[in-house]
């Protein structure tokens, strides 16, 4: 997948890949977060909790924790 990440402020930066992001559970077991965008420029790593959301996740924010259910 190629292509570019829009921003709010409309500047834009390319897309050079998509792949999938391994991830440790709490009880040990590993999972994947699937289809996630490669972008070299970026500085910090993002997370769209829309996207999320999208893909059948429960988001629960609460006391400065995130945590994510599938």
């Amino acid at each position: 997948m190629k292509g570019n990440l829009s921003f709010g402020d409309s500047s834009k930066i390319p897309v050079k890949g998509r792949g999938n992001i391994l991830i440790y559970l709490k009880d040990g077991r590993q999972n994947f977060i699937s289809n996630v965008y490669y972008v070299p420029e970026m500085k910090t790593n993002i997370l769209s909790m829309g996207q999320l959301l999208e893909k059948g996740y429960e988001i629960l924010m609460k006391d400065k924790k995130l945590n994510l259910r599938d």
